[in-house]
């Protein structure tokens, strides 16, 4: 073998041992994981890891997401905002969250509380999620090629004036929403 022939092996294996050490890592959470709380998992994680929530509730609200991440939920995994604001707030591109049930968002006519609030964001999956007693489902602005599917969205209002819409997208482009049940918001889309 060639010493220009070492050189490539050694670079080639260099850059596979490289690659495969800067993986997406994936953080789970729950009641009796070493990381308990999902604000926890965001805080330490590294840019494209998962956050898998195992089965359990989850007392969080205003949850920042500033760097890519995909929050995935296992069955049964709910985070209950408590009334107390936003669930997710998120300011990053390339955010997926998956498979959860999301409910309890503040009510306010000041400011436009969502179980998920994006903005400014780019290339986002939000799929397969379970929304209840919410102003806003999901509240999108300023942001572009997205999926949004297979969500329900529910509302206790008693009244289309006293709820947000289901799913709004403000200044948003290219964004796929499809398969949705909403109700009773004041409007879906």
């Amino acid at each position: 073998m060639s010493l220009s022939t070492k050189k490539s092996s050694f670079t080639m294996l260099l850059v596979l041992l490289m690659h495969f050490s800067l993986a997406a890592q994936q953080i789970e959470v729950c009641n009796t994981c070493p990381i308990k709380t999902i604000a926890k998992a965001v805080s330490i994680a590294n840019r494209h890891d998962v956050i898998l929530l195992k089965e359990g509730n989850y007392a969080e609200h205003d949850i920042v997401i500033d760097k890519p991440l995909s929050i995935h939920g296992e069955k049964n995994a709910v985070i209950n905002g408590e009334e107390k604001g936003y669930i997710f707030k998120v300011f990053a591109d390339s955010v997926s969250i998956k498979g959860i049930t999301l409910k309890n968002v503040g009510r306010s006519y000041t400011k436009d509380y969502a179980a998920i609030y994006l903005s400014k964001s780019k290339y986002f999956t939000l799929e397969n999620l379970l929304i209840e007693n919410v102003f806003f489902g999901l509240l999108i602005e300023k942001s572009k090629h997205g999926i949004i599917k297979n969500n329900h969205i529910f509302s206790n209002a008693k009244v289309e004036a006293s709820s947000g819409n289901g799913i709004h997208l403000w200044h948003s482009s290219n964004a796929v929403s499809y398969t949705h049940l909403t109700l009773p918001t004041s409007d879906l889309v």
